[in-house]
């Protein structure tokens, strides 16, 4: 739940520190909304990097529901390059 919350406050050195002490970067919220999918929906351009390069699914169904809708042209990149699917 810890990198649920340091995702929700934005805060990528907290996030870059609980990823490198082994935190799941596949973690959900009480929703079932990963890490990723609530930095993506944040605009959280480098949170999404490192929570990639740490191994969270980019393939999840869902990823690019809002970053697509807000124009998050950078992350929708780095979410297609990661291997999201557009269907």
């Amino acid at each position: 739940m810890e990198l649920v919350n340091a995702v929700m406050d934005d805060n990528l050195p907290a996030v870059e520190g609980l990823l490198r002490s082994g935190a799941n970067p596949n973690s959900v919220d009480a929703k079932g909304h990963s890490v990723l999918s609530i930095a993506a929906s944040r605009k959280e351009t480098s949170i999404v990097r490192a929570l990639l390069h740490a191994g969270a699914n980019g393939k999840e169904p869902t990823v690019l529901i809002f970053p697509s809708a807000n124009g998050s042209v950078d992350i929708v990149s780095l979410l297609l390059s990661a291997g999201a699917e557009v269907d």
